[in-house]
């Protein structure tokens, strides 16, 4: 999974060649990660698709823009590329676009319900999923924050599966956040939970 150059708004024929040589260097097939908000570049659908037709080793492309809009384009002008969808708030949006799968946080605090409404999604049953979509929404809400990592970390110790303490510079949750965090998971009581 790579992002585009940070710090620095490449053009096109920058883009190419970027993305080329990591792929010549790396001999791996490669996700495209467009994440403007994080990389400070937004790598447009048709600057996308460019750059699969010019690099043979893009695969699959994480779109993280926040558009579901731009799923289905990238399904229709790249048919040979997988396209996830790349934030946990419109995933349903995304999966009936066309994705076909998504990067999620909210997967690995809740992975039974996550499948869940990726099958309902993909069998077409969307009064279903967008029920749960529902009661999966204010956690996935937390997913486009910055800081989404010690959220799902507090989801996880809040159903008791241990989601631990993150590394620095990120600090722990005050305590008016971690009541965010136990009202977005409230639902999903640990007895709720599948066991393995």
């Amino acid at each position: 999974m790579l992002l585009p150059p940070l710090l620095y708004r490449a053009d096109e024929r920058e883009l190419v060649d970027f993305f080329g040589s990591v792929a010549r260097a790396a001999d791996l097939p490669l996700l495209v990660y467009n994440n403007p908000l994080g990389s400070g570049s937004d790598l447009e659908p048709r600057l996308l698709a460019t750059l699969a037709r010019e690099v043979p080793a893009i695969t699959a492309f994480k779109e993280t823009s926040g558009d579901a809009r731009r799923i289905a384009e990238l399904v229709n002008l790249c048919p040979a590329v997988d396209v996830l969808v790349g934030g946990d708030d419109w995933a349903l949006e995304g999966l009936c676009a066309g994705a076909v799968g998504w990067v999620s946080g909210v997967a690995d605090v809740l992975p039974a319900q996550s499948v869940r409404l990726f099958d309902l999604c993909a069998a077409g049953e969307l009064a279903s999923a967008r029920e749960l979509y529902a009661e999966l929404l204010p956690l996935a809400r937390l997913d486009m924050q910055p800081k989404l990592v010690q959220y799902f970390k507090a989801a996880l110790d809040e159903l008791g599966i241990g989601g631990g303490p993150c590394r620095p510079p990120r600090l722990p949750l005050t305590e008016s956040e971690l009541d965010e965090v136990r009202r977005a998971v409230a639902r999903f009581a640990p007895a709720e939970l599948p066991q393995s």
